[in-house]
């Protein structure tokens, strides 16, 4: 009777362990092909908007200003593919088409495995946004004191036209 109980004790712990030992912690870092369903497709770009808080309302409107005069590539499409490889292309005739690799991570999309990347991508049903804080940029250029700015985002608004 012990040796059954010693043997079902070897064969549990063996089972167990196999088990965890099957378990692979890089299971996580893979995107999950459903995650990349949300953001199939292509997305065109469809409006530059400023997200900007200051001390005062003409501060704000003139920061918000500065982010309305920034260049922007109003031709620019981006592709996320089911496979998670995306494309970036500026719409600019003779520019290179910036390709990589994404993943989804809630209403995030994290291009090129760079969490901590100047521009970030957010999402919600059909439209995308790519936001970039410049707030630093605002402060130089206006030649005004960083610290009366509390926010300075430029946001690129992009629209899904096709999956």
């Amino acid at each position: 009777m012990k040796l059954k109980k010693v043997v079902n004790l070897f064969l549990f712990t063996l089972i167990l362990g196999l088990g965890v030992a099957s378990c692979s912690s890089d299971d996580d870092d893979k995107n999950n092909p459903s995650d990349n369903l949300v953001v199939n497709g292509i997305w065109k770009f469809s409006e530059l908007t400023a997200d900007v808080e200051a001390k005062d309302s003409l501060l704000t409107d003139s920061v918000t200003h500065y982010i309305d005069t920034i260049q922007v590539a109003t031709k620019r499409v981006y592709v996320f593919k089911l496979d998670g490889t995306y494309e970036n292309n500026s719409g600019v005739e003779g520019a290179e088409v910036i390709k990589g690799e994404y993943k989804v991570s809630g209403n995030k999309i994290i291009l090129d495995n760079k969490t901590d990347a100047a521009i970030s991508y957010t999402f919600a049903s059909d439209t995308l946004k790519a936001t970039e804080d410049v707030k630093a940029r605002a402060a130089a250029d206006l030649k005004i004191n960083p610290d009366s700015i509390a926010k300075a985002n430029k946001v690129e608004v992009f629209y899904r036209i096709s999956r």
